[in-house]
């Protein structure tokens, strides 16, 4: 209606009313397409949002684990798995096993154990090495494979001696958490020790076997482990038959 030429400009009412109506039409249908394209594009970038968070999620450190066991690297000589033997969890008890052989069972004595043969006035114990981690009477080795062993004497001394023992409760289980010089941690539940098909001393007493053999009159009797409870940490010794726990590491 505002065209400068009059042949140009609606020539009635009914012309003007028909072309503010295909102009509404024509908007709208523009309005429509506009909102549509808007609604894709948004979609895409969405989607492409998306995909970018995927991408962008850490995986799994792998350089932490060895044959599928964790490791801490605490700062000493050897690295320490965060779990014992037959367990899921740091704070699970897991497995007991008595020294030198590699499996649990459900009685701990003199007449089931593997490296005992009975006497006329006192039993026998088999001579199976003064430090067997690593071999074939290994637990940790047997268990978990790979370069996972049981930890030697001065290994524990170097856990006791060189980091900072916290007693803590971790999901309802008493046990030390143990600060290495670089910050790192690990846990050793309170797991208590087995005699005859007994557990004592749960979430009072830590009890896990050395590879070391303790060498005295007893004539091959006993094995050294580490020892502790809310108050005192100790490498002490106790009868091979007995089931402990054990907290592997790797060089």
């Amino acid at each position: 209606s505002m065209q400068a030429g009059r042949k140009n400009r609606p020539q009635s009412i009914a012309e003007f009313m028909a072309l503010l109506e295909d102009k509404d039409s024509s908007t709208s249908s523009q309005s429509n397409q506009t909102k549509e394209e808007t609604e894709e594009t948004t979609v895409l970038v969405d989607s492409e949002s998306s995909s970018q968070k995927q991408e962008e999620q850490p995986l799994p450190n792998k350089s932490n684990f060895i044959n599928g066991h964790e490791f801490v690297d605490l700062g000493l000589s050897v690295k320490w798995a965060t779990c014992n033997i037959g367990a899921e969890k740091p704070e699970d008890y897991g497995d007991y096993f008595a020294w030198g052989e590699t499996e649990p069972k459900k009685v701990y004595s003199e007449n089931t154990y593997k490296h005992c043969t009975k006497g006329w006035l006192f039993n026998k114990y088999s001579n199976i090495g003064e430090n067997i981690s690593g071999t074939e009477y290994d637990a940790a080795r047997t268990n978990w494979g790979g370069s996972w062993r049981m930890p030697t004497n001065m290994e524990i001394h170097d856990l006791i001696d060189k980091c900072k023992w916290d007693w803590i409760t971790n999901d309802n289980n008493n046990g030390y958490k143990i600060i290495g010089p670089n910050g790192n941690s690990i846990f050793l539940p309170a797991a208590g020790f087995r005699y005859g098909t007994l557990l004592g001393d749960v979430g009072i007493e830590g009890c896990y076997y050395s590879s070391r053999l303790y060498k005295n009159v007893d004539i091959l009797r006993n094995a050294c482990y580490l020892n502790f409870d809310n108050e005192d940490l100790i490498v002490d010794w106790i009868l091979r038959t007995n089931g402990l726990s054990i907290r592997p590491v790797s060089d």
